[in-house]
């Protein structure tokens, strides 16, 4: 798990990987923001998440974000161009209604996998 320590002022964000089989779970809880991206940055380079066929989907469970601007909007980019990049399916998990109306405005509501929570995701990253 990492948390938030010298990373900026305001800088409130938890992320806690896990693994279930061939799937990597990554909660996120707090702010995703300019101060906090490189909180999550590190830990998706840190856990060995992209590497198949140990891993075949890994699964952002948003569900604990209370915040999110243009700069957590462009990891989550990052993140799902990292997982192309690498052959592994991308899911997002019960994403807050403030970042669903994020991703539909800014057209990405088509770009990423969006499940309504984690059992959802895990499911449907069991699917193919």
């Amino acid at each position: 798990m990492a948390t938030s320590s010298g990373f900026g002022p305001s800088a409130k964000l938890t992320v806690s990987p896990t693994r279930r089989d061939q799937t990597a779970v990554v909660c996120l809880a707090g702010e995703l923001d300019l101060y906090t991206v490189p909180i999550l940055r590190a830990v998706l380079e840190a856990e060995p998440v992209w590497d198949p066929p140990a891993t075949q989907a890994v699964i952002l469970d948003l569900g604990g974000l209370v915040f999110c601007d243009s700069s957590g909007l462009g990891e989550l980019i990052a993140v799902l161009n990292r997982a192309q990049a690498a052959g592994v399916r991308l899911l997002l998990s019960a994403v807050p209604a403030a970042v669903v109306r994020l991703l539909a405005i800014t057209g990405l509501d088509k770009a990423f996998t969006v499940c309504p929570d984690l059992d959802a995701a895990l499911h449907r990253a069991v699917e193919g």
